[in-house]
């Protein structure tokens, strides 16, 4: 999604709720709450025990959706995505 589209979704009034899947559908590392904690269980009965620590950390910064690419493990923390202004960051110029 290009920014030009994201301002015109803002305008629009449109909200998270239906602006993330669409940057979601596009690649973008925007993945729900819910995606979130099952990757944390997951980890957990892999015993993977340090990742699902650090996944879970981040999930008490309680939102819908968090920015997170899951390839970079704990070099990355799950950051929330509280409105629709932090999604500047997952749009193109």
């Amino acid at each position: 999604m290009k920014r030009a589209e994201l301002d015109r979704r803002i305008a629009n009034g449109e909200t998270l709720e239906d602006i993330v899947p669409a940057l979601m559908d596009d690649g973008a590392d925007i993945t729900s709450y819910d995606d979130l904690k099952r990757f944390a269980i997951e980890k957990i009965e892999s015993d993977e025990l340090y990742l699902a620590e650090h996944v879970l950390k981040a999930c008490l910064d309680v939102a819908d959706y968090y920015g997170y690419d899951y390839s970079m493990g704990t070099l990355e923390k799950p950051t929330a995505i509280d409105g629709v202004e932090d999604l500047i960051d997952y749009v193109e110029d």
